[in-house]
């Protein structure tokens, strides 16, 4: 299961659809007001599962990204990639992720990037392409350690444990996994450590029956 970046409003936050939908209700917002709340609605309904939705209000986004500034038309670029790779079409996820690198690089910014390479580690996972998703992975990995982006760090280490165990490096997805419960136990990141865990488990499995796996199982 891919770990995807998270925001404030999730499913657990019981008041989020509420806030968001008032928000976005109001006469008086501004496009790039409009445009801030519909990112974090779209996070919010991909959290829900409603794939649909949210690839119907990630176009609405698309279309209006000629009117937003740089810093803003990038944000809304980032939060169109998740969605499709999420819910849309691998090859498209693909493309649109390949963009939002290069909308990244056009604003000279070095934070963000890790999440960025490791969007583009996931499509092309998604696309059957392993050994390029494990080597975007390995490239967001040590971005993130460069610049300290302990959070993205945490995202690609869970994440690249699919595409290392389906190419049959298990000593390699086992290193990533018990990294990342550590550092998922330093941030109290739940949910991250419940799937690492769940990932050591996959792992275990996929070398075969043993006496310490079926006292865990």
């Amino acid at each position: 299961m891919p770990l995807k970046p998270r925001d404030y409003y999730s499913p657990q936050n019981d008041e989020a659809e509420t806030i968001l939908v008032e928000g976005l209700g109001r006469d008086d917002l501004s496009l790039p007001e409009d445009t801030a709340l519909q990112i974090q609605y779209i996070a919010y309904l991909g959290d829900c599962g409603q794939g649909q939705e949210v690839l119907r209000r990630a176009g609405v986004l698309r279309a209006r990204m000629d009117e937003l500034d740089e810093d803003l038309a990038y944000e809304v670029q980032s939060a169109c990639t998740d969605a499709l790779q999420r819910f849309g079409d691998p090859s498209e996820a693909r493309e649109a992720a390949l963009e939002t690198l290069k909308r990244l690089d056009a604003l000279g910014r070095d934070q963000g990037r890790a999440r960025v390479l490791q969007l583009i580690a996931l499509t092309e996972e998604r696309a059957g392409h392993i050994a390029e998703a494990q080597l975007r992975f390995t490239e967001a990995i040590a971005q993130a350690r460069r610049v300290g982006d302990e959070r993205s760090l945490l995202l690609s280490l869970i994440n690249v444990t699919g595409a290392r165990v389906r190419s049959g490096d298990l000593d390699g997805a086992e290193q990533a996994t018990l990294e990342a419960e550590e550092l998922a136990r330093r941030l109290s990141h739940s949910r991250a450590g419940t799937i690492a865990r769940a990932n050591r488990e996959w792992i275990d499995l996929e070398r075969g029956p043993s006496e310490a796996l079926a006292e865990r199982l």
